[in-house]
């Protein structure tokens, strides 16, 4: 096997191959993280919130859980009605 990382002598490998020398990669086989700064469990990529340990998603009314990166369907509902409004408004000026 040759050593992925000549140059630093505490790196020799990357099994995930995300250019993240396996010793300092959190997450070593999975190439969509390689860090977790608040070290939940969860990589920073994926975490909603990087810098709390108590939380990793965003969590709705109902208890179910969603992403921060998931607009919900209530935002989306706001925002088509703050554009028609918007377009009807322009439309009577």
């Amino acid at each position: 096997n040759a050593d992925a990382f000549p140059d630093d002598a505490n790196e020799s490998s990357d099994s995930d191959l995300d250019e993240v020398g396996d010793n300092a990669d959190a997450f070593p086989d999975d190439a969509n993280e390689s860090s977790d700064s608040d070290l939940d469990g969860v990589g920073d990529n994926a975490d909603a919130f990087p810098n709390d340990s108590s939380k990793s998603v965003v969590e709705k009314i109902d208890n179910s859980k969603e992403s921060e990166e998931t607009p919900s369907l209530s935002f989306l509902l706001s925002l088509s009605m703050m554009l028609l409004a918007g377009i009807l408004y322009r439309k009577r000026v």
